[in-house]
């Protein structure tokens, strides 16, 4: 059925600055990390937001094999010719392998960050975008205000909390659904307006940020039918075009998070990373034979690949 929605009597003379009530969620969006670069050293020790812990847990086992490649070439000399693996210890195999993994993993790290700038792109233009909507019926309605105050503020106070409520609906959407978000005094929308929006989304599995902005273009129509805002037609296009016009902004940011990195690019780049684990100790065990440097730099060259994994997968 169709159903222009409102908000309660009650709520009809409280102002949004002055309202206190917020819906409130379990969970918040993580911040972005906020950092100075004045001095370099706290950035060094800073854990928060950083790849250490994980890539750490990689490179610290091609350590410890270092160490043990050294004591048996130590004891037992013969070893690697033994084993058949006396040619891997040649630099040309490292670096070739090297070579790859390093143009897969910035290949992957270029990538995630155009991702990352694009869909941060999208989000603040789905976001200027609505809120362009809401300015202008607000702005188109002045004139209405000074005969149908009362409802003028009806009006204004209902497409707020629905707008409020679309663009969390829309940040949650994208995320995946692991967040919920505060929103503007949802509940002082009226009953029929909630249980409409709770049977569209949970008994008939519509779209949640498409049902709200369906409600919002009726209530826009509806008010224009009613002389709340007296603009020519062709006027108030503009603002169903900036609705429209949001949406596809939310389309095309789900497009990045529904599209992950191609799976035979990361399990390649596993099996990469996998393989200098082993092969890394087993070169630089070779070409240092000091007890101490080997395992230094063997630590130094895996975190450095990890790391630089994991900073893609995060910009991902």
């Amino acid at each position: 059925p169709q159903v222009v929605p409102a908000i309660k009597p009650s709520q009809t003379v409280v102002s949004l600055t002055d309202s206190a009530q917020f819906c409130k969620g379990c969970g918040a969006l993580k911040d972005m990390i906020e950092y100075e670069e004045d001095w370099l050293f706290p950035l060094l020790i800073r854990w928060k937001g950083g790849v250490y812990y994980r890539a750490s847990m990689f490179a610290i086992p091609g350590a410890i094999l270092s160490i043990i490649w050294l004591h048996v070439d130590l004891h037992f000399p013969n070893t690697r010719s033994k084993l058949g693996i006396a040619e891997l210890d040649s630099s040309i195999i490292w670096g070739a392998s090297t070579t790859i993994l390093l143009a897969m993993v910035g290949f992957r790290t270029k990538q995630g960050y155009s991702r990352f700038w694009e869909g941060t792109g999208l989000l603040h233009q789905m976001k200027g975008e609505w809120f362009d909507t809401i300015s202008n019926c607000i702005t188109f309605s002045i004139s209405a205000k000074r005969n149908k105050s009362s409802d003028v503020n009806n009006f204004r106070h209902t497409i707020v909390r629905l707008m409020s409520l679309c663009h969390a609906s829309a940040l949650e959407e994208i995320a995946g659904s692991t967040i919920e978000l505060d929103t503007i005094d949802t509940c002082g929308l009226d009953h029929a307006t909630l249980i409409h929006l709770e049977n569209c989304v949970e008994k008939h599995g519509f779209n949640k940020v498409e049902v709200i902005l369906h409600l919002i273009q009726s209530v826009i129509t509806r008010a224009h039918e009613d002389g709340l805002m007296t603009v020519p037609p062709p006027i108030l296009s503009r603002v169903y075009q900036t609705i429209s016009r949001g949406y596809v902004n939310l389309l095309n940011t789900k497009k990045i998070t529904d599209t992950k990195f191609p799976f035979p690019y990361i399990q390649l780049i596993t099996m990469l990373l996998y393989l200098h684990m082993f092969l890394t100790p087993m070169v630089m065990s070779s070409f240092l034979s000091h007890a101490f440097m080997a395992p230094l730099v063997t630590f130094a060259a895996l975190f450095g690949f990890f790391s630089l994994n994991f900073i893609a997968a995060e910009l991902e």
